[in-house]
Order: structure tokens, then C-alpha cells, then sequence
């Protein structure tokens, strides 16, 4: 797994690239609660998201849902066709809103 954060205008840029699941869902917590902005939109980059599984996509789920019920502006762009579709079985871009989710570049 790679992780980066950029500072994009008003926006932190979280990237993550590899696998999210169930061996790095911990590095990925770690590193998302050290760069997680106190106020400021929030993108989630996923282009380099080649896999996650049911672990992985629970810590986004919750990272999500916190911003969501905080009001804090979030999106999740660059999802390939398989990310997004197992994104979408699960029914979360139905529960968080489908205009948080961009399979374009932000």
C-alpha cells in the first residue's frame, strides 16, 4: 500500500494506492487519523486503489460517516470500475450520497 496527503487549495488530498484490506486497513487508520484535517474539504484519491476488501472498505465507511455527520465536506474521486463497484454491492454510495462519489479526477 502507498499513502500521500497533499494540501490541493482548501482541500487535503488523501491518495491511497495497492490493497486496502484486512493486512493494512491498521496503517491505513494510522495514517488517515495523523493527516486528518481539522476543518477543510476532504478528497479521498483512490486512482491507485486496485483492491479492498469487506475491512477495507468498513474504515472507509467510517472514516466517511464521521465527515458526513461532522458536515464536513468530503469526495471520493478517481474510482476504477472495480472499486467502485464493490463500493456499490455493498450500497455505500447509496447511504453516504452518490455526489461524494467521482470516477473522474477532482
Amino acid at each position: 500500500m502507498s499513502l500521500s496527503v497533499s494540501l490541493e487549495g482548501h482541500a487535503t488530498v488523501l491518495r491511497v494506492a495497492g490493497e486496502l484490506d484486512f493486512s493494512t486497513v491498521t496503517e491505513f487508520e494510522a495514517f488517515y487519523k495523523k493527516h486528518k484535517p481539522i476543518n477543510g474539504s476532504v478528497v479521498f484519491d483512490l486512482a491507485g486503489l486496485e483492491f479492498v476488501d469487506s475491512t477495507g472498505v468498513g474504515s472507509l465507511l467510517a472514516i466517511w460517516k464521521e465527515l458526513s455527520q461532522n458536515q464536513q465536506p468530503f469526495s471520493v474521486c478517481n474510482l476504477n470500475e472495480d472499486v467502485y463497484e464493490i463500493l456499490d454491492v455493498m450500497g455505500v454510495p447509496a447511504f453516504l450520497g452518490e455526489e461524494h462519489f467521482k470516477r473522474s479526477p477532482f
